[in-house]
Formats: structure tokens, sequence, C-alpha cells
């Protein structure tokens, strides 16, 4: 077994042809979509079989390259699952109908967080849920207090984050950080302060049916 580091997807043809020279037949994948999706393709133009274990963007199959194979889950897989769970689960958790669960789907700007922010979006509009945001932000620079005002200006019931581990981490620090409005009433906000709690009562009740985070 020959390994070999890959820094970008600029490096994935020369590291290919150099496999395929010395005699390799199949290479199993790079894991992370952006790798993968170059990796694959450069693979499959040397003549190698392309075999993908971690990578979930669409397009890795997409492209319909007859060498290139996934046995792991899809963007569509994932993002479909988040937003039938959320529509069939914490909907009823929140004392909400699908119809009137107010979404909001925020993702990271590359293939892997595209693939699963449109299959979510796909499956909340069979289920009827409305998206009162959709927001992407650059895994470079992601500008966490702009989204955070606007997810706050949108008020959504549930957040479905495409996200990779490490901006997954920091936008959850940002809104757990992020300054909260206030409801300008006191009975509004005595009211919204028990069904917060009822709601997160439940919530906590059933915790071991929440899905994991799942990034590729």
């Amino acid at each position: 077994m020959d390994v070999r580091t890959l820094e970008s997807g600029q490096e994935a043809p020369a590291v290919m042809a150099s496999l395929h020279a010395e005699g390799a037949q199949v290479v199993i994948g790079a894991y992370a979509s952006d790798l993968s999706i170059a990796a694959s393709a450069a693979a499959a133009d040397a003549g190698l079989v392309y075999w993908e274990a971690g990578a979930v963007a669409d397009r890795l199959t997409g492209r319909g390259l007859p060498m290139v194979f996934r046995v792991g889950a899809s963007g569509a897989n994932l993002g479909s699952n988040s937003a039938r769970f959320a529509t069939s689960q914490l909907a009823s958790l929140l004392g909400k109908q699908p119809g009137s669960l107010r979404l909001a789907i925020v993702a990271a700007n590359d293939d892997y967080a595209t693939s699963v922010a449109a299959a979510a979006t796909r499956e909340a509009a069979v289920a009827g849920a409305p998206i009162v945001l959709h927001a992407t932000y650059d895994l470079t620079l992601p500008r966490w207090p702009q989204l955070m005002a606007r997810l706050a200006a949108a008020r959504p019931d549930v957040i479905i984050l495409a996200s990779h581990i490490p901006d997954g981490i920091s936008f959850r620090r940002a809104m757990l950080a992020a300054p909260h409005r206030r409801v300008p009433t006191r009975r509004a906000e005595q009211r919204g302060t028990r069904e917060l709690r009822s709601a997160g009562a439940r919530l906590d009740a059933s915790r071991r049916c929440l899905p994991r985070l799942v990034t590729g």
C-alpha cells in the first residue's frame, strides 16, 4: 500500500499520474469532499478506480464517472434526513405542526454543505415547512456576528446547519454568545419562557433520539 498526502485539489493530477506510473490500480479516497472531487476526477483521467468512504458531496458521484465509487452517505441523505427529523419529530416537541415550523438553513459555501442544504430545502418543501432564512458563510472568514443578526431577525424555530466540525463548533459558540432580543411585553416574556422551558424539557427527555451532526 502506498500512502500519499494530498494538500490541495491542484495536486491531484500529478499524484494520480504518479500512482498510475507505479502500477497502482485502486485509490482509496481523500475523505474531504473538496479534495475528493478533484482526486476522483484525476484518478478517472489516469484510468484508476477511485473508492471513497468519507466525502458526501453529491457532485462526487453525480458526474457519472464510471470508475468512481462511494460507500458512505451522500449529502442528499444527510440533508433530507435532517429536515425530515425536524418536521416529523422536533415540530411536535415544540408544539407545532410541520407547516408552521420555521426553518433556517445555514451552510458553508462548499460542495459538501451545498449538497446537504439543497436536500434539506427539498425535504422541507415536501413537508410544507416554511424556510425563513437561507444563509451561507465563508469557511475562511465566516462573519458570525452578521450571520447571528440575520438569524435573530428571521426568528427560526429550528436551524439546520451544514458545516464541518471546526466551523460547526465556532457557529455554536457564536450562537451562544450572541445577544438575544427581548420580547417587548412582560406577558409575552412570561409566555415565551414557559413555552421554551416546556419544549426544552420535552427535548431533553427525548435527547437520545436526536441525530448526531455528520460532517464530510
